[in-house]
C-alpha cells in the first residue's frame, strides 16, 4: 500500500535519513521507533504529503485512503463535539447538511413542490447511511475517550487544547480509513482513555504506522517495529520486545565483525608501513593501499548510556509518612471528590490513577499545601522530608538559568562531581549543562526537574506527571533511578508500563471515595476484575432465584441490614429498567434538540444514581 524508494531528508547540516525504502501493507500494524530527533515525526508528513523529500519517492495506493494525525492541530470550531466527529465521514456529513438545507427551504416554502422533491430525495439518500447507526458509532468513540453525554453537544472551541485533541483522535477513528498515521496519539489521553484506545486499534482489522512512547502499546498491538537508527531504516519483526532483543543481537554480531575488521585493517596497516619505504615492493604497497582505502568501515552506534545512581543519604521517616482522612475539594461549587481517605506507609511507591478531570491533581496539590480546604485532615509523619515534581515545569524552573545551575540551587550543599553525575545519568553530557532552561525542549525540562528532586536528599518523594513528554529511553532512566531509590513515593502517571515498573500499590480515585490495591498497575487490573465478576454475579440480577439472593453471611447480618439489602436490590432493579428505558429514547430524539439534551443530562443523572446505590448495596452485602 506504502513504498518507500530511495528516500533521503535533510535539514540544513543534518541528514535524518538517507536513500532509505521500505513497504508496508494495510494490514500492517507497526511502531514508528527511534531517539529524539531521529526523523520520525518527519517520515509521516512525508508520507502524508506534508512534507516534500529531498530525492526519492514515496507512492501510496490510489485505491486505499489513509487518516493522518499530527502530535499537535489547531482546531478551531463553531460545531458541537459531536457534529465535528461526525463531520470526519465527508459523504456522510455533506448529505445531513443537504437535509438540514432542503428542510429549511421546505420550512420556508411548505407547499412548494420542488423543495418538497428535494427534501424526499435528499433525506431517502441521507437514510441510507443509516443516521442512527452513524450517530451511535461516533457516541461510542467520544465516551470512549472520555467524554460524556453531557458534554458532546458543547462546542468545540470550549475544549482546551487537549480535549481537542481527542477530538481530532475520534475523528480519525470514526472516518474508518485503509491506514492511520498516529505521531504519539496517546499523549492527550488518560490512563482509562488509553485502555479504551489500545483495545480498539487491538480489536480493528485496519493497519498503521505509529510513533508512541509507550511499550504497552508498541507491545499489546504491534506486529513490526520500523526503526530509524544512524540515517537508515530497518524493520524488525515482532513487538516493541522482540525489537530490543533483535536489536541488542544484532549490535553484537556487528561488534564482533568490528573486531574482525579492525584486526584486518591494522595488519594491513602494519604490512604499507613495513615496506613503504622498498622500491621493490611500490606496486604491491600501491596495491595494498588501493584495497584498504576500498574496504567499507563497520561504524558501531553509540553505547546506549548505563546510569550508576548513588543516592545522597536521607533520614528515615517514622512508618506512617501520610494519613489522609475524609479529605474532600471543590471548585466554584462544583465538588471534585469527597470522603477520601486512605494511609501511606514507609517504603511505599503508590500510583494515583482517575480519568482526566478525576481530581489526581487536585489531590496531589492538597497533600502539599498548595491547595486549601476545610473539610477533612492531611497529616504528616514524624521525619517526613519531601520533594515536589510539578509537572509544569517551565513554571519550577529558573528559564534564564543554566542546567546546572538549577541543579545546583535544588542540590543542597552536595559536590559538583556529584550533581554534574546526576546531570550525566539523566542524559546531560557536556556542554549540554551549559544550556539554558529556558531553551529546552518538554522531555528534557522534566528530567532536569527530576534531577532537581532527587537531589534534595528527600525520603518522600511527591511525583505529579513525571513521564510526560519523555520517550521511552528516558523513561526507562527515570524509572531505574526511581526504583533504586529507598524512600517512599506518591505519583500520578498516565503510563501503564511506568505504574507496573515503579508501584507496589495502586491508590483508584472516585468522586466519593479511595480504593487501595496491593501490587503493581497488571495487579490492580486483575483485582478489579474479579470485583467485577462478583459484582456480575450479585443477588440483585433478575435472572437469579430467590434462594440465590442469600448471601453466605446473612445470618451474621441484622434484620434491618437484611431489610435494607431487599430495599437496595429493588432500587437498583428499577434503576436498570430506567437506564434500558431512556437509551431506547435516544433513537426517537433528534439531535441537537432541548429535548436530546435533557435526555442526555437524565441518562448520566440515572447512571450517577445507579452507581452510588450500587456502592452502598455492596458495602452491606460485603
Amino acid at each position: 500500500m506504502i513504498i518507500i524508494r530511495n528516500a533521503t531528508i535533510t535539514f540544513g547540516d543534518q541528514t535524518l535519513f538517507k536513500n532509505v525504502s521500505s513497504s508496508f501493507s494495510s494490514k500492517d500494524k507497526v511502531g514508528l521507533f527511534g531517539l529524539n530527533g531521529a526523523g520520525k515525526s518527519t517520515l509521516l508528513k512525508a508520507i502524508a504529503t506534508e512534507l516534500p523529500l529531498d530525492s526519492g519517492t514515496i507512492s501510496v495506493d490510489q485505491s486505499k485512503t489513509i487518516a493522518y494525525m499530527p502530535q499537535e492541530v489547531v482546531l478551531q470550531s463553531d460545531r458541537s463535539i459531536l457534529d465535528e466527529t461526525l463531520s470526519a465521514d465527508t459523504t456522510w456529513w455533506n448529505t445531513y447538511q443537504l437535509v438540514e438545507q432542503t428542510k429549511k427551504n421546505l420550512d420556508a416554502n411548505p407547499y412548494n413542490k420542488l423543495f418538497i422533491e428535494q427534501y424526499e430525495n435528499a433525506y431517502q439518500q441521507f437514510f441510507m447511511y443509516n443516521p442512527d447507526h452513524k450517530k451511535a458509532e461516533a457516541l461510542k468513540i467520544l465516551t470512549g475517550l472520555g467524554f460524556d453525554t453531557t458534554t458532546i453537544c458543547n462546542s468545540v472551541n470550549s475544549l482546551s487544547t487537549g480535549w481537542k485533541m481527542r477530538v481530532v483522535l475520534a475523528q480519525l477513528l470514526f472516518k474508518k480509513p485503509d491506514f492511520y498515521l498516529f505521531d504519539e496519539p496517546t499523549n492527550h489521553l488518560d490512563i482509562v482513555a488509553k485502555e479504551w484506545f489500545l483495545r480498539f486499534l487491538k480489536n480493528s482489522t485496519v493497519g498503521f504506522l505509529m510513533v508512541c512512547h509507550e511499550k504497552t502499546f508498541l507491545n499489546a498491538l504491534c506486529s513490526k517495529i520500523c526503526a530509524i537508527e544512524h540515517e537508515t531504516i530497518t524493520v524488525y519483526q515482532g513487538n516493541y520486545d522482540h525489537y530490543i532483543k533483535n536489536r541488542d543481537e544484532r549490535i553484537e554480531a556487528l561488534q564482533d565483525r568490528f573486531i574482525v575488521q579492525q584486526k584486518e585493517i591494522e595488519q594491513m596497516e602494519k604490512t604499507i608501513n613495513r615496506f613503504r619505504a622498498s622500491a621493490s615492493k611500490a606496486s604491491f604497497v600501491q596495491s595494498m593501499i588501493k584495497k584498504l582505502s576500498k574496504i567499507e568501515r563497520i561504524i558501531l552506534p553509540p553505547a546506549p548510556p548505563k546510569p550508576h545512581f548513588s543516592f545522597p543519604l536521607f533520614e528515615k521517616s517514622g512508618r506512617t509518612v501520610l494519613s489522609v482522612d475524609n479529605s474532600a475539594f471543590e471548585y466554584n461549587t462544583k465538588p471534585v471528590f469527597h470522603s477520601i481517605s486512605f494511609t501511606l506507609e514507609r517504603g511505599m511507591k503508590l500510583a494515583i490513577v482517575a480519568p482526566n478531570g478525576g481530581g489526581k491533581t487536585t489531590l496531589i496539590r492538597l497533600i502539599q499545601g498548595i491547595l486549601q480546604s476545610n473539610v477533612g485532615s492531611i497529616t504528616w509523619g514524624e521525619g517526613v522530608k519531601k520533594a515536589f515534581f510539578d509537572q509544569d515545569q517551565v513554571a519550577a524552573l529558573a528559564l534564564d538559568k543554566t542546567v546546572f545551575e538549577n541543579a545546583y540551587s535544588a542540590s543542597e550543599g552536595q559536590t559538583t562531581q556529584t550533581i554534574r553525575t546526576f546531570l550525566g545519568n539523566f542524559l546531560f553530557q557536556g556542554d549540554d549543562v551549559k544550556k539554558k532552561a529556558g531553551v529546552l525542549s518538554g522531555g528534557e525540562r522534566n528530567r532536569l526537574g527530576m534531577v532537581r528532586v532527587l537531589l534534595k536528599k528527600a525520603n518522600t518523594l511527591i511525583l505529579d506527571e513525571p513521564t510526560n513528554h519523555l520517550d521511552i529511553p528516558s523513561k526507562d532512566i527515570l524509572c531505574e533511578a526511581l526504583k533504586r531509590f529507598e524512600g517512599t513515593i506518591l505519583f500520578v502517571s498516565h503510563d501503564q508500563d511506568f505504574i507496573n515498573q515503579l508501584a507496589t500499590h495502586v491508590l483508584e480515585l472516585h468522586s466519593n471515595k479511595a480504593v487501595l490495591f496491593t501490587g503493581n498497575y497488571d495487579d490492580y487490573l486483575n483485582q478489579k476484575e474479579d470485583s467485577e465478576k462478583k459484582i456480575e454475579n450479585t443477588p440483585f440480577k433478575k435472572n437469579h432465584s430467590k434462594e440465590t439472593r442469600i448471601s453466605s453471611h446473612s445470618e451474621k447480618r441484622s434484620k434491618e441490614d437484611e431489610k435494607k439489602i431487599r430495599l437496595y436490590e429493588s432500587q437498583i432493579m428499577q434503576l436498570e429498567s430506567k437506564i434500558q428505558k431512556k437509551q431506547n429514547e435516544f433513537s426517537d430524539l433528534e439531535y441537537g434538540t432541548a429535548e436530546f439534551k435533557t435526555a442526555c443530562e437524565e441518562l448520566q443523572s440515572l447512571e450517577l444514581a445507579y452507581k452510588e446505590l450500587l456502592l452502598v448495596w455492596e458495602k452491606i452485602i460485603c
